[in-house]
């Protein structure tokens, strides 16, 4: 956690880095995915390269079924396909009563659904995003040329990213 620049000493350290989180992602999670394990102990990180909004409510579905959905969800997904439209309602209806923290895509030809992230955010009280695109604008050191996939420090930097939020989220929230 130290060499992500987050103080392990505050009080809230704890209460985030020992979230539940259940986490469905694909490629740029899959990336962090180490990163992420490291300092959310008592979570799951599903990243896998390609994979698409359409493919999220038959893994949460399998986390229901086997009693391992957490709480909060994060879902970091759009970077291949903008589907959140057609599949918003369902997955919001299968995580009714979770926090859900949906990560921002950086990769230009997806910019559209981030839009969509924030709007939803306005609409309801527990879908939240990782703004991600802003947070990594302007670091090209974060990733490979694809300007997608990241390097060792755009690992720690989507890390640090993504605790950034929860962490703001839960020392005034619970």
């Amino acid at each position: 956690a130290r060499e992500l620049n987050i103080n392990v000493d505050d009080p809230n350290f704890n209460k985030v880095s020992k979230l539940h989180i259940s986490a469905i992602g694909d490629s740029v999670m899959l990336g962090a995915e180490a990163n992420l394990k490291t300092l959310f102990t008592n979570s799951t990180f599903d990243g896998k390269v390609s994979r698409q909004i359409w493919h999220a409510p038959a893994i949460i579905d399998e986390l229901k079924a086997s009693n391992n959905l957490g709480d909060p969800i994060i879902i970091a997904l759009g970077t291949n396909s903008d589907a959140f439209n057609s599949y918003k309602d369902k997955l919001l209806k299968q995580l009714d009563g979770k926090q859900i923290f949906w990560v921002t895509v950086n990769y230009s030809k997806a910019l559209s659904i981030n839009a969509k992230l924030f709007a939803a955010e306005q609409e309801y009280p527990n879908f939240h995003v990782i703004d991600w695109n802003s947070y990594s604008n302007g670091h090209s050191d974060y990733f490979y040329k694809d300007g997608i996939h990241l390097t060792g420090t755009g690992r720690r930097a989507y890390t640090a990213c993504i605790y950034e939020y929860l962490y703001n989220y839960y020392k005034t929230n619970n």
